[in-house]
Order: C-alpha cells, then sequence, then structure tokens
C-alpha cells in the first residue's frame, strides 16, 4: 500500500508508488497531484468547465500518455472509469459522464500542470 504525500510538493517517487497503487480504494490512497498550475491550466480548466474535483480524480485514476514533447497526457480510459466504479459506485461516476472525456497535460516530472481540456469525438 502506498503511503500519502506528507509535503506540498509532489515528488516523481510518490507519485510514482502512487500510481502503482491507484486502483486501491480512495480513502486507504490520498494525494493531491500537481500543485503548480500554469496561468494557462486554470484559464483554461474555467473556460472549459472542468471542475477541480475532475482534475483531482485525473490524477488519481487518469491513464498516462507520454506526448512525446516534454509532457505527459492523464486521460480516462476503460480501466480507469472501472477503477473509479469500484470505489465511488456507479451512479456518482455516471454523473460525471460529461466531464469524462477530460485530459490534462503535466510535466514529465509531474510537478506542474501545462493545460486542461476535453476530447471532441
Amino acid at each position: 500500500m502506498a503511503r500519502p504525500v506528507e509535503s506540498t510538493t509532489q515528488t516523481t517517487n510518490g507519485l510514482a508508488s502512487f500510481r502503482k497503487a491507484r486502483c486501491q480504494s480512495a480513502w486507504q490512497v490520498w494525494t493531491s497531484g500537481p500543485t503548480v498550475k500554469t496561468d494557462h491550466a486554470l484559464k483554461r480548466a474555467q473556460q472549459r468547465g472542468i471542475p477541480p474535483l475532475i482534475d483531482e480524480l485525473l490524477d488519481r485514476y487518469g491513464r498516462e500518455q507520454y506526448d512525446g514533447h516534454g509532457g505527459v497526457i492523464l486521460f480516462f480510459d476503460r480501466h480507469s472509469i472501472r477503477c473509479m466504479e469500484r470505489d465511488m459506485g456507479r451512479k456518482p461516476v455516471s454523473r460525471f459522464a460529461e466531464w469524462l472525456r477530460a485530459y490534462k497535460v503535466v510535466t514529465t516530472s509531474f510537478e506542474c500542470t501545462i493545460t486542461t481540456g476535453k476530447h471532441f469525438a
């Protein structure tokens, strides 16, 4: 079981151990994710209507995909949605349906959120 991060800043090792345990129940593993958000990320989240709760859920359950430009994209896939359903129940997760297309781009060291958005498909 991963330990909660005790400082307000994230370390790469702390987040890596959190990622390994991301499918454990939410009350067993706690982290706040990247604490620094760029002005661009804050503006885009507000413009695109992405609440802070979704930002936190992306940190907790989001799948990582490297973008090849020094960033990591976090997004929800089937596995992450199923983990959320197991931890919170289907009904609450179904109420997040509007935001399950959300993604965010963080630096490879997971220290800073670069931007947030929604997939259009």
